[in-house]
């Protein structure tokens, strides 16, 4: 049975409040302001100015995505929409998202999206990470999103046409690749099982790869 590392005390730069004014670009330029404080996130995503902001405390955040996407006119690209979603414990979800047309403000827009995505994983997501892992040290297993993770090994579940199907793969035998927009688990022994995970369409990517790695490295199986 593998340790499992908690994520604390690895080094992060201890981050304060951030409050930052929002502009969706192109047809809404409303000034929404969005505040990532230790405690809660609080954001102006309505388009009434007399209805107040959606919060989330801390304790009922449970998931997020994120990424960077073209979006485009009538035939050809025209820009990127940076995203970031939350979703809470009960099932409510606030909508970050803001666009750079024809590349204007594109390398600022990049920073912005990276400050909140650093600010949630300090404030919020660590935290979550750790109470997985917690789970997993107590001998009980976890779930994110098509990956079943235990003290033996992964699970990946990928849904047919009549039922799910299920594959395991041993801690000795996993295998991880990261790149820009998803992660990927796959068996070393036997590529053809494995499973993409997208930072932008599917919640808590971020955290299933800061616990994969975790383990692996914890374990020196990489």
């Amino acid at each position: 049975m593998p340790a499992f590392p908690y994520t604390e005390n690895r080094g992060f730069k201890t981050m304060e409040e951030i409050k930052t004014i929002i502009k969706r670009g192109g047809w809404d330029n409303l000034k929404r302001e969005l505040i990532i404080n230790p405690d809660f996130i609080q954001f102006e995503d309505t388009d009434s100015k007399t209805t107040s902001p959606t919060r989330f405390e801390k304790e009922s955040i449970t998931e997020y995505r994120y990424g960077v996407e073209w979006f485009s006119g009538f035939y050809l690209p025209v820009g990127l929409q940076f995203k970031v979603h939350l979703r809470n414990s009960e099932n409510k979800i606030i909508k970050i998202n803001f666009r750079s047309f024809y590349g204007y403000r594109k390398k600022e827009l990049a920073l912005l999206l990276s400050n909140i995505v650093d600010a949630l994983w300090e404030f919020y997501f660590a935290g979550v990470a750790d109470n997985f892992l917690r789970k997993l040290h107590d001998g009980e297993s976890i779930e994110i999103g098509d990956a079943r993770i235990s003290s033996e090994g992964i699970t990946l579940k990928k849904k047919g046409s009549r039922k799910v199907q299920e594959n395991f793969i041993p801690w000795n035998d996993v295998g991880t690749q990261n790149y820009q927009s998803y992660f990927a688990i796959f068996s070393k022994n036997t590529p053809t099982i494995n499973g993409a995970y997208y930072y932008m369409s599917d919640w808590n990517t971020a955290i299933l790869f800061s616990i994969v790695r975790a383990i692996l490295l914890h374990n020196k199986l990489i």
